[in-house]
């Protein structure tokens, strides 16, 4: 991985853009003892299934994503670790996220019942998919890091490969791994900024959400416990059979059953309002709203983190008396950077005239 240090004006001006992105996991439960069964015999016929998943899969998710919402940029690969995957897109208006996440729980689906039914394949019966998904915000608080571009290009629809050319790093980088260990087969796990994105902004009404409690994630908000909340995959129609109902006995046994969707919306307000650090109440700077609106500091952090950005990214040639580049702003980075100011200004004036009245 080389790092690119020598970004041109319109490069940097993408990298400081404020964006909120989306980052979806798909990972393979069971593949290991299903690749340790395949090694008895005289071929690795295991090898098969995974370059399968890696070449197919994403190109499943996206038919997806355009079969619900065919304006929606499609959804990029970031990386594969092992036998996940990772994909990112970016969120561009508020209820797109909903689409996203209906477009992952019919994927996983369609890809464990093609396993599930292949007759030449009989082994693959056992194996199955979890999912995971969470928000993440640049540049503030957290960075993308631009990478020299690799020799293979991406294809038309953008599935397949590594095509952004970033890797990610930051807090809420770090949150959504560690929130994806909660996932299972039936659990498809939501971070509490998401959730609560969806539930503003209307979420699908096939998609049941669970509450299953708080726990602290080993590095993560000082140990302060988060909210766990995920989606009922067994409530696909593709989900039926003896396990699906040996989930839904279980859940009247424990007195479990999907939350009242007002009540978890309220509930997620009141905790990304307590929560000082990360996350914050997610913002999509295109697609303003009352309910999501940057932070009264994030003006200041923005400049900061522009300033940073430019020192470790941005090589423009110097204009005398400022031999060190850093009196020059790119000029969409400044506009965004004022436009900032302007909304921050009227919220702050429509607040003081309310406290008149």
């Amino acid at each position: 991985m080389r790092i690119k240090s020598n970004l041109q004006e319109s490069e940097f001006e993408e990298l400081a853009r404020p964006k909120l992105k989306l980052f979806m996991s798909v990972d393979i439960v069971g593949s290991t003892h299903f690749k340790q069964r395949e090694l008895k015999g005289p071929n690795q016929n295991w090898l098969n299934l995974f370059i399968s998943f890696f070449t197919e899969f994403p190109g499943l998710l996206n038919s997806e994503v355009v079969g619900l919402d065919s304006s929606l940029s499609p959804v990029r690969l970031w990386k594969a670790l092992g036998d996940e995957l990772i994909f990112t897109v970016e969120l561009e208006k508020r209820v797109s996220a909903a689409c996203y996440i209906k477009a992952l729980v019919r994927a996983l689906h369609k890809a464990v019942h093609h396993w599930h039914t292949d007759a030449e394949e009989p082994a693959r019966r056992e194996l199955h998919l979890k999912g995971a998904a969470w928000l993440v915000g640049f540049p503030v608080g957290n960075v993308e890091i631009p990478l020299v571009s690799s020799s293979v290009k991406d294809d038309e629809k953008g599935a397949g490969v590594r095509n952004d050319n970033r890797d990610y790093i930051g807090p809420l980088v770090d949150m959504g791994f560690r929130l994806k260990e909660y996932a299972s087969s039936r659990k498809l796990v939501i971070s509490a900024d998401l959730a609560y994105l969806m539930l503003v902004s209307g979420l699908g009404g096939d998609m049941a959400l669970f509450y299953e409690g708080e726990f602290p994630l080993k590095g993560v908000l000082r140990g302060k416990p988060y909210p766990v909340i995920w989606i009922d995959c067994d409530g696909h129609p593709y989900t039926q059979g003896p396990s699906a109902e040996m989930n839904r006995l279980k859940d009247g046994f424990k007195g479990a059953s999907p939350v009242n969707n007002g009540s978890l919306q309220k509930y997620l307000k009141l905790w990304l309002q307590g929560v000082k650090d990360c996350p914050c109440v997610p913002f999509i700077y295109q697609d303003p709203s009352e309910d999501f609106m940057p932070g009264p500091d994030f003006e200041e952090r923005l400049r900061t983190t522009v300033d940073d950005l430019k020192v470790s990214f941005y090589r423009e040639t110097p204009m005398d008396g400022d031999q060190d580049c850093r009196g020059t702003v790119p000029s969409e980075v400044r506009s965004l950077i004022e436009m900032i100011q302007v909304k921050e200004t009227v919220r702050k004036g429509a607040k003081k005239k309310a406290g008149r009245g």
